[in-house]
């Protein structure tokens, strides 16, 4: 991809919310002003990448510019629906669950069309000392781009989400029982890219579009997916940090819409067997400081550069150990089984969805890789982390790149090769995998690592103290 690429007609931020790029706190009160807010969302995301965080007046929002908001450190220890891990190191009951502070990044503030008065900007972690909080996500990012940038490049990523529309409330999902065979999907039926199906859900889906246009996420595309109720948000691309806040606004975005239109957006990575499971692949590049593409070699096999080569070695040989962040639930891998097209070998190929990493090369300004394993539960700001970390390790180590893989499914054939290798199976695995690797703490930290792998073994921990109604009715009786 190219920074400089052009911008296909209707995807640009367009309409009077759009966010000018606010740089001062004067700029941010006119823009405010104008626009007839009257609170702010400051928003920072747990370890899951759920957005959390406190809507303030304006004038508090103003004066947290300037001096920061304090704000409970216990977030990063509660799981997704709001427990707290126990015992996480530096954030368990020990320590008494201290405030650190909220720093807005004002290039990040934009109104939500969609939430009248309202506007949203992303916040940096700091302890209260000045440090950064070691274990934020955006933090963790953060620290992966600026040691790119020491070799002149920088990672530009076009995120692309699916999820599941259900015509479904959380009451209703209740009285369900959260039963799948019981859900009421926004259409019925599968029908990639059907234009019909497309049309039955346009009002939803042209209200989504709109609404995150104009508040600085251009959206690509949008389509029908394999199943029903199965659409996918592609994003424009953008450099690393802006595209992973972009996602968490998306993700909000969508579902509160959808709540206004009375139905439900999922991303959960695997609803069901009978359903197909949820992408947030990470389609990226390297640029230069020109915005030039450093993927593209015309003289080269393919037009991939010794870059390339280099970057997605890196890839490759990093994806086991990381996979947690890219998978980070138990659910997270009931998706990517044998057969499923998700990639989930240490494979690459020239537009093969059945490997890891496909790149798509016919437009030199925009060749590019799709990391495909990635969920859709996945927290943006990790995965694009160690999309960063496993890449520049490849260009420090000048890495040769191994074949790339044709054929079938690798999950299904391997073709004997030695170099193709299984992510693990298993959260269980995963953690271990992550837990043992020196890699991933000398790329991340031990804080981030320690805290990471602590609250993934909690969830872990969680199913396994859990007797379903599925094993129950395949036991009790015959055992």
């Amino acid at each position: 991809m190219d920074v400089n690429e052009r911008q296909e007609p209707g995807t640009e931020a367009s309409g009077d919310t759009a966010p000018p790029g606010i740089g001062t706190v004067q700029e941010a009160r006119k823009y405010l002003a104008d626009h007839n807010v009257d609170n702010v969302r400051l928003v920072v995301t747990d370890l899951m990448g759920m957005a959390r965080g406190k809507r303030v007046p304006v004038e508090k929002f103003l004066k947290a510019c300037e001096a920061g908001l304090t704000y409970c450190l216990a977030h990063y220890g509660f799981t997704i629906d709001s427990d707290m891990v126990p015992d996480l190191p530096g954030l368990g009951w020990a320590s008494g669950f201290p405030d650190a502070v909220m720093w807005p990044d004002l290039g990040t503030l934009t109104v939500l069309p969609w939430d009248e008065g309202s506007a949203w900007v992303i916040c940096d972690m700091r302890y209260q000392d000045g440090e950064e909080v070691p274990y934020d996500p955006r933090n963790v990012l953060k620290r992966q781009v600026a040691r790119l940038s020491e070799s002149g490049a920088a990672l530009v990523a076009g995120l692309e989400y699916e999820c599941y529309v259900l015509k479904e409330t959380q009451q209703s999902l209740r009285a369900k029982m959260w039963d799948p065979a019981q859900f009421d999907a926004l259409f019925v039926g599968g029908g990639c890219y059907d234009q019909v199906r497309t049309g039955v859900a346009g009002p939803l889906l042209k209200d989504i579009w709109r609404n995150l246009c104009r508040a600085g996420v251009p959206l690509d595309s949008f389509h029908i997916e394999l199943g029903g109720g199965h659409v996918e948000f592609p994003m424009k691309e953008a450099e690393a940090l802006a595209a992973a806040d972009r996602a968490i606004l998306l993700k909000v975005a969508i579902k509160e819409i959808c709540q206004r239109h009375g139905l439900m957006a999922t991303f959960m990575a695997k609803i069901d067997p009978t359903y197909e499971g949820l992408s947030g692949a990470v389609h990226h590049s390297l640029v230069d400081a020109s915005g030039g593409n450093l993927f593209y070699d015309a003289a080269r096999p393919h037009t991939l550069s010794a870059v390339f080569d280099q970057w997605c070695e890196g890839l490759l040989q990093n994806l086991v150990d990381s996979t947690l962040m890219l998978l980070p639930n138990y659910n997270s891998y009931k998706r990517p089984r044998p057969g499923s097209y998700v990639g989930n070998s240490t494979t690459w190929g020239v537009e093969s969805r059945a490997t890891a990493f496909r790149v798509i090369n016919f437009d030199p300004h925009a060749v590019r890789i799709e990391a495909r394993l990635v969920a859709a539960d996945a927290n943006p700001y990790l995965a694009l982390a160690a999309t960063l970390a496993a890449g520049a390790y490849g260009l420090r180590n000048r890495l040769a790149l191994r074949p790339l893989f044709t054929g079938t499914d690798p999950a299904v054939d391997d073709q004997g090769r030695a170099d193709v290798e299984r992510i693990p199976p298993s959260l269980e695995a995963a953690i271990t995998q992550f837990e043992r690797s020196e890699r991933m703490r000398e790329f991340f930290g031990d804080s981030f690592c320690e805290v990471f792998v602590a609250h993934r073994r909690n969830d872990l921990d969680w199913f396994r103290n859990r007797v379903s109604d599925l094993e129950r009715a395949r036991y009790l009786e015959y055992v």
